[in-house]
């Protein structure tokens, strides 16, 4: 008879959890020294470990928590050494034993001169010399023999989740607070600015290094703008447009007159000296005038039943006369506004020993994730056409009834790459009329980003995104076993968008064999099914996937005063149809907060008229600011 090697667990989940190796000696023999490696699918040695007489567990089994004894030695910042662990990507791991054996002593038996004394006591004779000799048996009565066992580590599920700024800010620069790093580099201080503006609802753009100055610029503008202390922000309200230089550069004169006032972005990192600058990083550091429902369904970004709003604050007009240019939109859009932007994480569980057939939640052990690969996909459904009017009914001539549906749907059948699609439509607007969606349906690259320190993969073509997932002990901060991408949307109102997400084998060397270990349990047995994808708003639960809400973008006005003519013929605004119809074009318009002004009032020396008190609308637009911006914003004339 062999030695016998048997484990407790068909898998575990390493750091979290011990297996244990349960070593027995043939009948007859004894263990008196004992030698284990263990190596991954690979063969390569991942842990090794050996016992002498005075060390062997007393019940035979030699425990393992995963470690893996064999990688190149980590430190984290402090020099202390850090502990590794195996990871589903190697598994099975197959334990090797090795044994010396020896012949088990016999139980000593009592001589049989041993008598019973009257009063019931025991004489026993003493032994002779030899039989207290303890030492091991000579060489040529022990022997080696050798058995094996294999464990496994699995994964469970994914975990979708949003991303909080914070935590990728110090994933990005490396910092372990979130204060302003006063002793950092500029880049670094670029990078808490962005993080910050980000964070109040300022959309500035994935965090990346370096910084994109650009990026960052249109959101300092866009802050400072909207801040309603015109003394300690002060507006730049007239400037060079499109005659100044190319959309999109920052090139236009609203950089120029910004930077006369507050500095430039190194006068803000080295020490503003102007007072604006310096009140600008004041308030910042403060957290001031935040916005709070850019995206307020974020906490529930999986509820994939849910419709979510992304609300973007557009108070951006027209200058020197350039609205009669029908496209000048999309200049004034490429050089104002940032993209959409958010950051998503994906949280890799692994299978519990007590999980057999992977039914229960999974066990959270990021240092045993591995690098891991998720795949992320991006749906374009087809645009809501509920909120646009239907052709007024009855005898009405036709010039007055509305055309809006006919024509949209007759441009989404042009320009749509999948029209009549329910699922993926990609009929968000275009790039050459000034959106953000590609030619090509399946191109993802433009649309996500791995977060820097975090590894990605995309394919030559674009159309496949691969996210990997952190295995960097040395900077626990940099999310550790999580898969991190950035998702970028676009600007325009009405485009929206599913992200799907699903664990991936794609480039894992063995990744066939090691799919279908894990479809063996009963859990995972419809998960990593044929592809390219799951079907949109899939019904049934694939632990190994998840799925986004639906996210459309909507665009938020704020009108700053009503300004009234002749009182005889223009009556007071009755603001609840106007807002109602500009829904229609998923514009929130949020109403003055002011009274009315008269045309008269707006030049000097006017004698002073009373506008007619406005009707107060009973709607709900989002969030509006505190105070709404006094710069660049509609005065909606009358």
């Amino acid at each position: 008879m062999s030695l016998k090697v048997k484990c407790d667990d068909h898998h575990f989940a390493p750091s979290v959890e011990t297996t244990a190796f349960k070593v027995t000696a043939p009948k007859g023999k004894k263990i008196v020294e004992l030698t284990v490696k263990i190596t991954d699918r690979q063969k390569a040695l991942v842990y090794q470990a050996d016992w002498d007489a005075g060390t062997l567990p007393a019940d035979g089994k030699c425990k393992w928590d995963g470690e893996n004894t064999e990688a190149p030695p980590v430190q984290d910042s402090k020099g202390a050494v850090v502990k590794q662990y195996v990871h589903p990507l190697g598994s099975p791991y197959t334990a090797r034993f090795e044994a010396k054996l020896a012949p088990a002593k016999p139980l000593k038996k009592p001589p049989s001169e041993i008598s019973a004394s009257s009063t019931g006591s025991t004489q026993t004779c003493s032994q002779p010399d030899k039989d207290k000799d303890s030492s091991p048996p000579p060489e040529e009565q022990q022997e080696n023999q050798k058995g094996s066992a294999r464990v496994r580590v699995l994964y469970r599920e994914i975990k979708l989740e949003p991303g909080e700024w914070e935590e990728v800010y110090k994933a990005v620069s490396g910092q372990n607070d979130k204060t302003f790093p006063t002793a950092a580099t500029d880049d670094i201080k670029k990078l808490w600015l962005q993080y910050k503006l980000n964070e109040l609802g300022y959309v500035a753009g994935p965090l990346k290094s370096p910084p994109d100055d650009n990026s960052l610029l249109r959101s300092l503008f866009r802050y400072s703008q909207a801040y309603p202390d015109a003394t300690l922000m002060p507006k730049v309200y007239d400037y060079q447009t499109r005659a100044a230089g190319a959309a999109g550069t920052c090139g236009w004169g609203w950089k120029a007159a910004w930077e006369a006032k507050y500095g430039t972005l190194a006068d803000l990192c080295q020490g503003p000296t102007k007072q604006p600058g310096i009140d600008l990083i004041d308030k910042l550091k403060a957290g001031d005038f935040p916005r709070n429902d850019v995206f307020k369904d974020s906490k529930n970004l999986t509820e994939k039943r849910l419709l979510s709003r992304i609300i973007l604050d557009h108070d951006i007009f027209y200058l020197n006369a350039e609205n009669t240019d029908p496209d000048g939109h999309t200049d004034y859009d490429k050089e104002f506004l940032n993209p959409f932007c958010w950051p998503m994480k994906v949280k890799i569980l692994l299978l519990s020993k007590t999980d057999a057939d992977a039914q229960k939640p999974g066990k959270d052990a990021p240092k045993a994730v591995g690098p891991a690969r998720c795949e992320w996909f991006l749906f374009d459904p087809p645009e809501n056409l509920a909120i646009v009017p239907k052709p007024v009914q009855g005898d009405v001539p036709a010039k007055l009834k509305s055309k809006s549906r006919n024509y949209l749907d007759q441009l989404q059948q042009k320009r749509a790459g999948r029209y009549g699609d329910k699922a993926n439509a990609w009929d968000n607007c275009p790039d050459d009329l000034g959106g953000l969606r590609p030619a090509k349906p399946e191109t993802v690259s433009g649309n996500f980003f791995a977060i820097p320190n975090a590894g990605s993969t995309t394919s030559p073509d674009g159309s496949r995104f691969l996210s990997i997932a952190n295995t960097d002990l040395a900077n626990p901060q940099h999310q550790l076993g999580r898969s991190c991408v950035f998702f970028q949307g676009s600007y325009i109102a009405g485009d929206n968008y599913v992200v799907q997400v699903r664990l991936s084998w794609e480039g894992i060397p063995d990744g066939d064999a090691l799919k279908a270990e894990h479809q063996k349990l009963s859990g995972l047995a419809r998960s990593f099914g044929p592809g390219p994808v799951k079907p949109l708003g899939m019904d049934e639960k694939d632990p190994m996937a998840e799925q986004t809400l639906r996210m459309t973008i909507w665009r938020r006005h704020h009108v700053l005063r009503e300004v009234t003519w002749a009182d005889n013929l223009f009556p007071a605004a009755n603001w609840e149809p106007i807002v109602h119809n500009f829904e229609a074009a998923h514009i929130l318009l949020v109403p003055p907060t002011d009274p009315p002004i008269h045309v008269e009032n707006l030049f000097p020396g006017a004698g002073e008229r009373t506008a007619p008190t406005p009707t107060k609308p009973r709607l709900n637009w989002g969030e509006p600011p505190t105070s709404h911006p006094s710069s660049i914003t509609a005065v909606f004339s009358r």
